[in-house]
Parts: structure tokens; sequence; C-alpha cells
């Protein structure tokens, strides 16, 4: 209690006299714009804000206390066993303050924490008021939480957990899955018929757990990612498959293949008609590139495909090489056959193995294939092939957009580059000359790019952020 005459207490006088006159809708609207909206972080501490304001008056504290929405999104972080039951207290006057209201619940917690169990204490007897849930669960919890009879969480829109289960549930439509222990993903029972966005993209799968879960959601999937491992002898699953998946309203795909070549039989099944967006990674220490192996899944998407990316990836993280495989050159006629199944693509961005022959060099200069193109992204051993291909193809778009009457030409620009070049092409003596061809193209308004490498990959593709809500 502050002394009689202090500062302080002058201070608190002053704000009784003010809360006097404020309206309770004024009251409302400046606790609103005082961070109330926030997660109200459990235990209390004294920098909460909606601690700091009941100090003020007792109308203030009503206030504060009053306003459901104050107290339903939690968040409890990690504090020692002995003080659990203080995070608990705090944790059942957040919701009684909550009234009815659904709740948005976060826990962070860290092993060796809490001395109770927030499946047990927390999530089931709340389940039915439970609309965003983001939690790591262990030991005894996950089996617990597995376990909860379905239908119990009726709101729940968006969850963020390394191991769960949830049965009719209407509202999920976007899912982040990580799997981490071989977990069956069928065993989850997740509603796979209604789930438009899917990102399984950490969780290494065979052919046919694949093949069953596109074909439970191939009805509603606009936007997927997975990762798929095949191995040798081939997955017997596969001869169980139907002839075809079809996938109609599918528009955005991110494969992540390890060994695909040991198995490619599962890719003459797939059909997406409206795929709009394709993503391939690969790590294969068996043989690099067979750009013939893809044709079965892009053949049916040959007129609404726009963006191409394929990649190398390694299991050991991102920065690593591609592991040292079987080197197989790319033949002209396989690269040709595959740039004309893609042919209306805008973006294209090839791993640095594949190379580009002087004869499809040609072609893509005088717009015979990939006509569309407007964006091109991979490596060369010298790079004046394609600086040369580049400034050929926009100065013939350019000549047909100048010339007099209707334009016959059906190329469009290559406005953005980016080149991959090996550090031994680009000796003094010869780097003047390649950057004056890069000038050139830049006076022309092509944005260049021009990286030097070890031979390590780049990933110089743009992802696009994936929208997912996670669980």
């Amino acid at each position: 209690m502050p002394a009689p005459g202090s500062q302080y207490s002058y201070m608190l006088e002053y704000w009784e006299v003010v809360s006097y006159i404020v309206p309770d809708n004024v009251l409302r609207r400046i606790l609103v714009f005082s961070g109330m909206n926030e997660p109200v972080r459990l235990p209390f501490r004294p920098e909460e804000p909606r601690y700091i304001l009941s100090q003020v008056s007792r109308q203030w504290r009503d206030g504060v206390q009053s306003t459901t929405s104050f107290w339903d999104h939690i968040y409890l972080t990690p504090v020692l066993p002995q003080h659990s039951s203080t995070l608990l207290g705090h944790f059942f006057r957040c919701l009684l303050r909550s009234g009815n209201n659904a709740l948005s619940l976060n826990f962070h917690m860290i092993t060796g924490g809490w001395s109770f169990s927030i499946v047990n204490w927390i999530i089931k007897p709340n389940a039915e008021r439970i609309k965003s849930l983001t939690c790591l669960l262990y030991g005894q919890d996950i089996e617990t939480f597995l376990n909860i009879q379905e239908g119990r969480f009726r709101v729940l829109e968006a969850q963020w957990l390394n191991f769960t289960v949830f049965c009719s549930l209407p509202h999920i439509r976007q899912v982040t899955l990580h799997i981490l222990n071989g977990l069956h993903p069928f065993d989850l029972r997740l509603p796979w018929r209604q789930l438009t966005a899917l990102d399984m993209g950490t969780t290494a799968m065979p052919p046919d757990v694949f093949i069953k879960i596109i074909g439970e959601a191939r009805s509603s999937l606009r936007d997927a990612f997975f990762q798929i491992r095949f191995h040798k002898p081939a997955c017997p699953g596969l001869r169980l498959a139907p002839r075809e998946i079809t996938l109609k309203k599918l528009e955005t795909l991110r494969f992540r293949l390890i060994y695909p070549t040991q198995d490619p039989r599962l890719f003459a099944l797939l059909r997406f008609p409206n795929l709009r967006d394709l993503y391939i990674e690969m790590h294969d220490v068996f043989q690099d590139w067979d750009m013939e192996m893809y044709t079965g899944i892009l053949r049916r998407s040959t007129k609404s495909l726009r963006y191409l990316q394929l990649s190398d990836f390694s299991q050991q993280g991102s920065n690593m090489p591609p592991p040292n495989r079987r080197h197989r050159d790319t033949s002209y006629h396989e690269l040709e056959r595959f740039f004309t199944v893609v042919r209306n693509i805008n973006f294209l961005h090839l791993p640095l193995s594949v190379h580009i022959h002087a004869s499809t060099m040609e072609k893509l200069a005088t717009g015979e294939l990939l006509p569309r193109l407007t964006t091109l992204e991979l490596g060369s051993i010298n790079g004046k092939d394609v600086l040369s291909m580049v400034k050929r193809r926009n100065e013939a778009v350019l000549s047909h957009s100048l010339a007099p009457g209707p334009s016959s030409s059906t190329c469009t620009y290559l406005s953005f580059l980016y080149l991959v070049i090996p550090r031994s092409s680009c000796r003094p003596e010869e780097k003047r000359d390649f950057d004056k061809e890069v000038e050139v193209l830049r006076s022309l308004g092509v944005v260049c790019r021009i990286e030097p490498t070890d031979g390590l990959p780049l990933e110089m593709g743009r992802e696009r952020e994936a929208k997912v809500v996670h669980i």
C-alpha cells in the first residue's frame, strides 16, 4: 500500500477520479487498445497489461476481469515443477473469466517441466471449447491424447501437435503434419476427405501410404506437400493401387523424393489436370535426373501448369551438397520431349546437373520450346550460351512487337534470368566479356542474377510460402 502523500498515492487518487467520469463503453475501448487482445501469459507477471491496468481503480479492475475476450487466448510458459500448482491456479482463473468463449491454447513446455498432465488437467476438460491448440506432447500424454473420444473438439479450427488424432472435425481444411515416431498417418484418423491443404513434407512415407492418402483426399485437395521414400525391392503395395489416380482440384504440389529411380511406377498412376505449380526435390544416390520419369505426371497438366521447379536436396540439410551418384547425361531428345510436355510454363528452375544442349538452346531462342517462359533459373558450364539465347529470344520478341501490323510472334519476353556458373569459368581474362553480355541483357530490361558456385546445389527457386494451418 503506498504511503499517504506519496507520488504513487497521488497517481492512484488521480486515476480514481478519472475513472468515475469515464463511461463504460469508452473504458472498454481504452482497454482494447492497451494490448489486452494479446495472449495472456501465465503465470502472471508484473508486466502483464491486465495486471497493470487492474491496479488503476476498482472500475478498471472490474472492466478488465469482466471482459471475457481478454481471457480466452492463453499462453502457458515453463515453470519449475514446484510452481505447477500456481500455474494451474492462474489458468483456472483465466478459464472462469473467459466465460463460454472458444479458447486458443498454447503450451510452451520443456521435458521435466510441469508436474501435471496437460491432457488430463487442461485439454480434455475443455475440449469442447478449444478452437486453436498448439502444444508438444510426450510420454504418457501422447497415448492419453490419442485415446480422446472422437467428436470432443467440436469447434476446433487449428492445431499444431507432433502426435495427434481427431475425428469429426467439420471446420478442418488445412493441416501440417509432423510424424516423428513412425506412427502410421491413418492411425490419426484425420478427416482426409475434407482437407484442402496438406503438408507432410517432413514425414517420409512409402509409395503405398502416399497412394492411400491421396486416394482419400482426391476430391478436396488443392495444395499438397509430400515426402516419399522409394525402396528396392519395389513396394508391393503399388500392385494393388488403381490404374489411375486423378486429383481434379489440386493446383499446387510439392514432392520431396528419396531414391525415386528405384521404383518409378508411381508417376504413371498420377493425374493432376488442373495443376499450376509443381516443385520436385530429389535425393538419389543411384542415378541422376531422369526427365522421362516425370512426364507421366505432367502430360495431363500441359494446359494448366505455369510454375515448375526441379531441385536437388540433401537429407543432411539444405546447405549440404547432393549425394554422390552415377552421372547420367540427359539427351537433347529427352529434354526436348520434356519441354514439349510443359510448353505453357512461365517459370522454370532446373537442377545444376541437367545440361541444355546447343540444339535445344536454339529452340528456346526461337520460341519453338517453352514459348511462354518469362523466368529461367539454371546452371551452365560457361553461361555464355544461356546469355546468347536470352538475348536472341528477346530481340526477336522486340522486333515482332515493333513491326507494323498485328504481331505474329507467339513467344514471350524472358524478363528474369538466374544463372549459376562454376567459379572456374570466372577467370579474369574471361570475366570482362561475360560482364559485357550481362550488361547488354540488362539494357534490354532483363533482371540478371549471376552466381558462381563450387558445385554445391543452390536453391535458386523462390518458394511460395505455404498458407496452411499447423496440426
